[in-house]
């Protein structure tokens, strides 16, 4: 359900290898303490199926790292000189600031990725995004690398900041040693995060 965004019993069922009437009882829990609601989606042909979601509470059970968030920025606030400031906006300081820890974030794991071409380190860029909690998976397209990201550490600061976002990208761009782009941000109301490496950048 974290990575499809909306999913229907059957489509729960095959992927979890339950019975339908085994996977209703456990949504009926779900929906009981507010983690999952449901809507309906009316079809062509046949009766109306309905599909399942997780709430704003569903998405706050996941792995959050709000402490380790304002730890990270704390720090790379606390980096900043008279010269990263002078003649910036309070805005343009935070983005200086959300840079920086992406860029924390990036020497925790710079030995982990290490792949001599591109291709090699998106997959171990997305080994070190499953340990930072994002629960990431990555494809190529005929023009980029594309890597998504089904959950956000900092879903509920990035979405009234998403500033915020910007750790990330630049964590991915740091390791990766390429231009990244976000596409797609689960802060802006989307399933899920998307980034963009160009595969012109394959080395």
């Amino acid at each position: 359900m974290q990575r499809r965004h909306q999913v229907t019993v059957d489509e729960l069922a095959t992927a979890l290898g339950l019975a339908a009437a085994t996977v209703r009882r456990h949504l009926d829990i779900l929906q009981r303490d507010q983690l999952v609601s449901w809507t309906e989606e009316r079809r062509q042909t046949g009766r109306p199926h309905y599909v399942f979601f997780l709430t704003d509470n569903g998405h706050e059970r996941l792995p959050r790292q709000y402490d380790r968030l304002a730890s990270l920025l704390l720090h790379a606030v606390g980096t900043l000189n008279a010269q990263d400031t002078t003649g910036r906006t309070g805005p343009d300081v935070l983005e200086l600031a959300m840079s920086r820890v992406g860029a924390l974030l990036a020497n925790d794991y710079r030995g982990q990725v290490k792949g001599d071409s591109l291709g090699d380190r998106v997959k171990q860029v997305v080994e070190v995004l499953g340990k930072e909690s994002l629960a990431a998976e990555s494809v190529t397209d005929e023009d980029a690398y594309r890597i998504y990201c089904y959950n956000c550490p900092f879903l509920r600061v990035a979405t009234s900041h998403q500033v915020v976002c910007l750790a990330h990208q630049e964590m991915l761009s740091t390791l990766l040693a390429a231009p990244v782009r976000r596409e797609e941000s689960m802060a802006q109301g989307n399933a899920r995060c998307t980034y963009v490496v160009p595969l012109g950048d394959r080395t």
